[in-house]
């Protein structure tokens, strides 16, 4: 869960700071690929086991 948050924060980071056209390219590609990450962990059974077993609590 942490790792999400971190993700999300240096997404932010990415997106505040002013770039030329190719660096802003190359943080679409990295913003892209940083969601489709997030979006497989969700997916994934050990991050819905986790929210399981932390709603449980």
């Amino acid at each position: 869960m942490k790792k999400i948050i971190l993700l999300i924060f240096i997404t932010l980071a990415i997106i505040s700071f002013p770039a030329t056209q190719n660096e802003i390219e190359n943080d679409k590609k990295i913003i892209k690929s940083q969601t489709e990450f997030i979006i497989e962990l969700f997916k994934s059974d050990s991050l819905n086991n986790y929210l399981k077993s932390y709603m449980n609590l």
